[in-house]
């Protein structure tokens, strides 16, 4: 859960003078100024999370957050870093080959006066070669982060859906369905996402 933590941006500065004069006659003394106190910030408590609805004892179904628990749960976020992990990699790579195909567009560019028609043709049939083989890189690349990704999620589901199943069967439930929209009206308590990470954290 997301908490916003107020920010004290800064503490009141006190100068030695009020404010310019214009002196109209020599003071016979000067005033001390009296002593204050430095002024100090009162420090921010942060809001503590509500605490957790407690399940219905009579309710005969639940609901499962099933992107909330692929967020928030370590096998979901040990997934979701394997994925960011391989679209860096790929980003690399296309970027890679796209600067060595603005090289060749530019040196043809800047030759196209001086440079033969042999050499020309040379540098044209290099540049579809290196373009067709961009196309066919992303192209394969999608499909491996697809499969990647197709990977993971049977994997989640392999762990998560006995661990569904357990707490329905503890509660004597009718049903747990997932919550893939958000649900018009519902008791907060049926919301079973926390009890699901917890046991699958916890899980060997």
């Amino acid at each position: 859960m997301r908490m916003m933590i107020g920010l004290v941006l800064g503490a009141l500065v006190l100068s030695g003078t009020a404010g310019a004069q214009a002196p109209t006659q020599k003071p016979t003394a000067p005033a001390a100024p009296a002593p204050q106190a430095p002024a100090t910030a009162k420090p921010t408590v942060p809001t503590p999370p509500p605490a957790p609805v407690p399940f219905p004892a009579d309710a005969k179904v639940g609901f499962v957050d099933m992107q909330y628990v692929i967020s928030e749960s370590k096998l979901g976020k040990a997934g979701m870093e394997k994925i960011q992990a391989l679209s860096a990699k790929q980003n690399t790579e296309r970027t890679q080959r796209t600067t060595e195909i603005q090289k060749l567009q530019q040196d043809l560019q800047a030759g196209a006066s001086v440079l033969t028609p042999a050499v020309i043709n040379e540098k044209n049939t290099d540049l579809e070669r290196k373009t067709r083989e961009a196309q066919f890189l992303a192209q394969s690349q999608q499909a491996e982060l697809e499969s990647l990704n197709k990977q993971l999620l049977s994997d989640f589901e392999t762990k998560v859906l006995p661990l569904v199943e357990q707490i329905r069967a503890e509660r004597n439930l009718w049903l747990i369905f997932t919550a893939d929209t958000p649900i018009a009206a519902g008791h907060p308590g049926l919301n079973l996402s926390l009890e699901v990470i917890k046991r699958l954290d916890s899980a060997p």
